[in-house]
This record gives structure tokens, C-alpha cells and sequence, in this order.
């Protein structure tokens, strides 16, 4: 059994969405946390909110999940994340761009 892996995307303000878009080393954020986390985490959790952020590199690697309530800040982003997650011996997680 393996950790599990979260990356909180939801973000109070809806700016994650395109933060997280950004480039680096080639890669989009996501997409740079996205392979990161697959490398060490199964299975990995990418909790979004109002505007679902679009990765490019491992679309497949990670289960994508919704925040409805994502204006209630980030402790609901962690809330909705491990709600997704099926029973782990652990959990590692990123913050994201959760601005709560």
C-alpha cells in the first residue's frame, strides 16, 4: 500500500486556475507537481474549485476532483481531497495555490 498524494488547486479567489498554468522548466506548476507527486505517491488527488485547472503533461496520472465550496477556504479543498482518497497508511499533500 502506498501514500497517497493531494495537491490543493481549488484556491479562494480562482486564481490557482491560471497560476498554475504557468511555465516552468518546460512544464506547466501542475504539471511539475503532478509528476513529482506520481513518482512517490499512488494514487495522487488534484482538488480544484470553480475553474478546473487543465494539466498537460499527466492528465492521466491524477484523479481530479471538484471543490464546491472552495470560498469556505482551504481546510474544505483538504476536506473534499481526502474525501476522495481511498484508504492509505498515509498522505503527503501541497498547498497549491489554495489562498484561503
Amino acid at each position: 500500500m502506498s501514500v497517497a498524494g493531494l495537491i490543493l488547486a481549488a484556491g479562494s479567489r480562482a486564481a490557482w486556475a491560471s497560476q498554475s498554468l504557468l511555465r516552468y522548466r518546460d512544464e506547466t506548476f501542475l504539471d511539475t507537481l503532478i509528476g513529482l507527486f506520481v513518482e512517490r505517491c499512488q494514487p495522487v488527488i488534484v482538488c480544484s474549485g470553480a475553474r478546473r485547472p487543465h494539466p498537460r503533461g499527466h492528465p492521466a496520472a491524477a484523479t481530479f476532483v471538484t471543490n464546491e465550496d472552495y470560498q469556505r477556504g482551504q481546510t474544505s479543498s483538504m476536506q473534499c481531497g481526502l474525501r476522495a482518497m481511498p484508504p492509505a497508511p498515509g498522505a503527503f499533500f501541497h498547498p497549491g495555490g489554495s489562498s484561503a
